[in-house]
């Protein structure tokens, strides 16, 4: 039994391992991501993305910068022409969200 338990012990620290490696790959690349997009998106910084999965339809992406624009794509259309966009403030627009609740 002490064998068993002590095998545990090394599987689930090389499990840990593995998995802390894959964690940091994967926000290395999201990081690398998105630079590369805030720079396709807007002149200025983003500040946040969304997406809102819908039911019957294509996701949509939303993303506001600091330009103060707010554009949303529809996630099945070319991704390189917003959907929609507007001019939201004069100023940093630095919050998001979707409401999917709306009666």
């Amino acid at each position: 039994k002490r064998l068993a338990t002590q095998r545990e012990r090394r599987d689930d620290v090389v499990a840990s391992a593995r998995h802390e490696e894959l964690t940091l790959s994967q926000h290395k690349t999201a990081k690398r991501l998105a630079l590369t997009l805030s720079q396709f998106a807007d002149p200025r910084p983003l500040s946040r993305v969304r997406c809102l999965q819908r039911k019957n339809d294509a996701p949509l992406i939303a993303s506001v910068a600091w330009s103060g624009n707010l554009k949303l794509w529809r996630a099945d259309d070319e991704l390189n022409k917003p959907s929609f966009q507007v001019k939201c403030s004069d100023h940093r627009v630095t919050g998001l969200d979707f409401c999917s609740n709306i009666s």
